[in-house]
């Protein structure tokens, strides 16, 4: 059986740019920080913040 057989056709490829959200920064934020179903907050390498774990 395939699965080809109820897909549709892709869509164009969307670039999605993230910059880090560290106020005055300019860099790419590929680094994506969420808590739940919060949309993700994305930073740099320098300004990641630590990950809160429910401890």
């Amino acid at each position: 059986m395939s699965d080809e057989a109820g897909s549709s056709a892709r869509k164009e490829t969307v670039t999605y740019e993230h910059w880090c959200k560290h106020p005055g920064c300019k860099k790419w934020g590929s680094l994506g920080f969420a808590s739940g179903k919060e949309d993700p907050q994305w930073f740099c390498a320098e300004h990641q913040p630590e990950w809160k774990l429910n401890a």
